[in-house]
């Protein structure tokens, strides 16, 4: 179980890093909420959470689900507008009060899948560099010590698995 202390490191270790995450996938307000999200589900389920397993890719998996619910929600609100709109035969007024705001683009999972047999692609000991810095959020000394290689191996296998991830995604390589 997770302790004050421990979650409160965490959050120092983590909150900027995941703020500037969230940034890139929304705009700044929604981000933040999205952010404090997180920390809240983080903090309600401390007791299933093992620290010493703990990665920033497991906050960003908790952040994107805040943020797709939050898409889910705010959809399912406008349609709620719309048809509230057209039951009481409201046009909107001078503000655009009852004017609905587009839902967001959902993500392509088929996207997700092609990238997921990308990496799959990758030779191993590339996959695992890769992964552990780009996806996990390690930074490239903390995935030396934890694979107990040097910090320039890490830095070629990261940079050759981005480069055959390039190939694989954008060359025609059918994966």
């Amino acid at each position: 179980m997770m302790n004050r202390a421990e979650f409160d490191a965490l959050v120092r270790k983590y909150d900027a890093k995941l703020l500037s995450f969230m940034c890139s996938k929304t705009k700044h307000s929604v981000a933040e909420d999205m952010v404090q999200e997180t920390w809240l589900s983080v903090w309600k389920n401390r007791e299933k959470i093992d620290t010493k397993k703990f990665s920033f890719g497991f906050l960003k998996v908790i952040a994107i689900r805040r943020l797709q619910d939050h898409w889910r929600l705010k959809r399912n609100h406008e349609i709620t507008i719309a048809s509230s709109r057209r039951e009481n035969n409201r046009v909107g007024n001078a503000e655009g009060i009852f004017e609905t705001i587009p839902a967001p683009v959902e993500p392509d999972r088929t996207i997700d899948g092609k990238i997921e047999r990308a990496l799959d692609a990758l030779p191993s000991q590339i996959r695992k560099c890769f992964v552990a810095v780009v996806v996990d959020g390690y930074t490239h000394q903390e995935a030396a010590d934890k694979f107990n290689i040097t910090i320039g191996t890490v830095l070629s296998r990261v940079h050759r698995g981005k480069n055959r991830l390039r190939q694989l995604l954008l060359g025609g390589v059918k994966v």
